[in-house]
């Protein structure tokens, strides 16, 4: 995968992908921001794979 833009506010992921412009991965935690009708919110998986985790600090 190739990282084109990236951004630090949800309210700017939000109106990127509203208008079609791509995609965005996003923290489970964020997701209430994205609870509209005009997006749609897709769980990422690998069947049989470990869920996807990152450490901070």
């Amino acid at each position: 995968m190739q990282t084109v833009l990236e951004v630090e506010h949800l309210a700017t992921v939000t109106g990127m992908v509203e208008a079609g412009v791509g995609v965005s991965l996003v923290p489970g935690l964020t997701l209430f921001h994205f609870e509209r009708d005009t997006l749609a919110i897709r769980p990422l998986s690998s069947r049989g794979a470990p869920p996807l985790r990152r450490a901070a600090g």
